[in-house]
C-alpha cells in the first residue's frame, strides 16, 4: 500500500470521527450555556448541505483517478476540511441564540463572562471586544434583532457586574 492510497483510507475514516467529535462539542457548549433566552432565527443553509454530500465523493475521486501522494493529501484535505467547517455550521445554526451564560450564533459562540464592550457601529453589525482586546462581529439583515441582542448582553454585563 501506497501512501496516496492510506490518505483517502484515513480521510475516510475522519468524517465519521468529526461529525461525532462536533455532535458532542455542540451539545455539551449548549448545556454549558444554560437555559436559552432569545432564540436566532435558524438559517438552514443548503451550500452547507451540498459539501457535506461533496466531501466524501471528493475523497472518493482519488481512488478513481490517480493522483500523486502530494495531489491526494491536498484533495484529501480539502474535503475534511471542507465536511468539518460544514457539520459545524449545521449543528451550531441549531442551537443559535442568547443564553443565561453566553451567546451562540452560528459557529461562533461567546460567553458573557468574556465580552467587555458591546457596539452596533452600522445598523446590520454587532460588534463585541472581549476582555483580551478580540473583535468578534456578527452581522445580520434583522437591525430589529441585532439591537435586542445587544440589550440582552447588555443587561447581562450589567447583572455581572
Amino acid at each position: 500500500m501506497t501512501i496516496a492510497e492510506i490518505i483517502p483510507a484515513v480521510s475516510f475514516c475522519l468524517l465519521p470521527v468529526i461529525f461525532i467529535v462536533c455532535f458532542v462539542r455542540s451539545r455539551s457548549l449548549r448545556k454549558k450555556m444554560g437555559a436559552r433566552e432569545l432564540v436566532m432565527p435558524q438559517k438552514y443553509r443548503l451550500q452547507f448541505l451540498g459539501v457535506l454530500c461533496s466531501a466524501p465523493i471528493l475523497i472518493g475521486l482519488t481512488y478513481i483517478r490517480k493522483f500523486d501522494a502530494l495531489s491526494v493529501t491536498a484533495i484529501c484535505g480539502v474535503g475534511v476540511l471542507g465536511f468539518f467547517i460544514a457539520i459545524q455550521d449545521i449543528l451550531y445554526s441549531g442551537i443559535s441564540g442568547v443564553y443565561e451564560n453566553g451567546l451562540i450564533w452560528n459557529s461562533s459562540y461567546l460567553f458573557f463572562n468574556d465580552i467587555d464592550e458591546v457596539s452596533l457601529p452600522e445598523e446590520a453589525t454587532l460588534v463585541l471586544l472581549t476582555k483580551d482586546r478580540t473583535r468578534k462581529v456578527f452581522s445580520s439583515n434583522d437591525t430589529a434583532l441585532l439591537t435586542n441582542v445587544k440589550e440582552v448582553i447588555e443587561k447581562k454585563l450589567n447583572s455581572l457586574q
